[in-house]
């Protein structure tokens, strides 16, 4: 309706959605933090990732956003299904 949505409203159907798609209640930072492990997981610098991000600096994309892919493994079939992908 072009109305400032609620947070709270956000999070929640989002929430649906990925318990939908059998990833759980995954909250929406999960994706970026994914995006950005998985970039960084295929060489793409961190400088480049870091403004795609919005950060400022390249400390928040390498402290807090970027993980271990293979932690992340666990979560790629349902977050596959969710966006159309093959699995």
């Amino acid at each position: 309706m072009g109305t400032e949505l609620d947070h709270h409203n956000v999070r929640r159907a989002f929430a649906k959605i990925t318990e939908a798609a059998g990833a759980g209640s995954a909250p929406p930072r999960g994706l970026r933090h994914g995006f950005v492990s998985i970039l960084s997981d295929d060489s793409t610098s961190i400088e480049k990732i870091s403004h795609l991000m919005g950060h400022s600096g390249t400390a928040v994309t390498e402290g807090v956003c970027r993980h271990d892919v293979a932690v992340l493994s666990d979560h790629v079939e349902p977050f596959d299904r969710l966006l159309g992908g093959t699995a």
